[in-house]
């Protein structure tokens, strides 16, 4: 039987952009989860915002399209002070997130500096391999 996923969304209260300078930070936190961001404001707020939120928007959007019908199959801390973390998706993608003001090298070679992520695609099939 299959099962559906879930799209959750951060409070309005409390959006992606109710405190603008951590937007970055809170881009992380949907991109690990794979969730589109929420933005609440006025249309007063709007000319003050409105670059802070088209990055963003680029920014949380980009694993959120690639995962939106995807279940999310595995969490993992990666450091000891669970500041790097990972999970995984049923389609094959992986985000790593690094919620530290420190750079994080892995024992791989990805290097992820403050609040950054990397977003890890499967490889594509070439056709001679599909049946």
């Amino acid at each position: 039987m299959p099962h559906d996923c879930v799209v959750s969304y951060w409070y309005w209260g409390d959006s992606s952009n109710s405190v603008p300078e951590l937007m970055p930070l809170r881009d992380l936190f949907d991109a690990l989860y794979g969730e589109p961001p929420l933005y609440s404001l006025s249309a007063s707020q709007w000319e003050e915002q409105k670059e802070e939120i088209a990055a963003s928007y680029a920014r949380a959007t980009k694993v959120a399209r690639r995962t939106g019908f995807a279940r999310m199959v595995s969490f993992e801390y990666l450091t000891p002070d669970r500041l790097v973390q990972k999970t995984r998706f049923s389609n094959g993608i992986s985000v790593t997130a690094n919620f530290s003001t420190e750079e994080y090298r892995s024992a791989d070679g990805l290097t992820l500096g403050k609040w950054e992520y990397a977003l890890e695609e499967p490889p594509a099939e070439s056709e001679a391999q599909l049946p």
